[in-house]
């Protein structure tokens, strides 16, 4: 397979604004990569790979990956751009969304090619002091100083899969149950794994990571289905009610030990 030619060195950045997070991305370099994020607490740097992929056993990061498609000038609210292993087989699509006023940033990965993929790192940061979890492990108190946890204490038999991450004034993960959104010596990683086999024309559509400000379990709420409320009006009977006829109380009355009669009437 023929390999893909290297982008021009050139930089330029984009902000993506949710309205109470913000996200900028550098293009630099054949690489498109987050810089800073702006949540409750102001904007802070951050370094690092903006993804990784491992197939066949073998981990991509984005400065082994080839910017084959960069991203297209937008108005703020989106960004994608798509990246290839050196060989060309593997394509990764990113798009990252910013609806003005959601105060969430979502981005997804849609992975096209041949061969077994293994995981997605979606988030990949460094430079950036986060709390959370640092083991999918279930954590217990005595083992929070040998680094099992940073930050604050989940509690006893907490288990570190599908929990967010928390920097300066933001929150972060992948939202699925089986993500591992984990902290880091500098940083963060939010990945999950997968294990199956790209078939060279349906994408595999990673879960959405998101970076929210404000409360996470306030966002959870908001994102969460809410059944219908049913206003149930019970009317209380204060006259006697008639006497119900002979077929009423044959239907009524149940069989032995609350049961429906059998064949032969017992």
């Amino acid at each position: 397979m023929p390999v893909l030619p290297p982008i021009p060195p050139s930089t330029t950045d984009r902000v993506l604004d949710a309205g109470a997070v913000s996200r900028t991305y550098r293009i630099e370099d054949g690489t498109v990569r987050t810089v800073s994020i702006r949540g409750d607490q102001g904007e802070v740097a951050v370094a690092g790979p903006e993804l990784a992929i491992v197939v066949d056993g073998v981990r991509y990061d984005d400065g082994a990956l080839v910017l084959a498609d960069p991203p297209e000038p937008g108005d703020g609210t989106t960004l994608s751009w798509t990246v290839a292993t050196p060989d060309d087989t593997v394509h990764v699509t990113v798009l990252v969304t910013a609806w003005p006023g959601s105060d969430v940033i979502r981005k997804s990965a849609f992975v096209t090619g041949a061969g077994r993929l293994d995981r997605i790192e979606l988030e990949l940061w460094e430079g950036v002091e986060m709390r959370g979890f640092a083991s999918p492990d279930r954590a217990s108190p005595d083992r929070a100083p040998s680094g099992a946890l940073q930050g604050s204490d989940p509690g006893p038999g907490s288990l570190g899969l599908g929990q967010p991450v928390h920097g300066p004034g933001f929150f972060a993960g992948i939202e699925h149950p089986g993500a591992e959104n984990l902290t880091t010596a500098g940083g963060c990683r939010c990945s999950i794994s997968y294990g199956v086999v790209l078939d060279g024309l349906q994408a595999v559509v990673s879960p959405t990571a998101v970076v929210g400000s404000g409360d996470f379990f306030d966002y959870l709420e908001s994102i969460r289905p809410h059944a219908d409320q049913v206003l149930v009006v019970a009317e209380t009977r204060t006259h006697p009610q008639p006497p119900a006829s002979s077929d009423e109380a044959a239907v009524r009355r149940p069989g032995r030990s609350g049961r429906s009669p059998g064949r032969d009437g017992r």
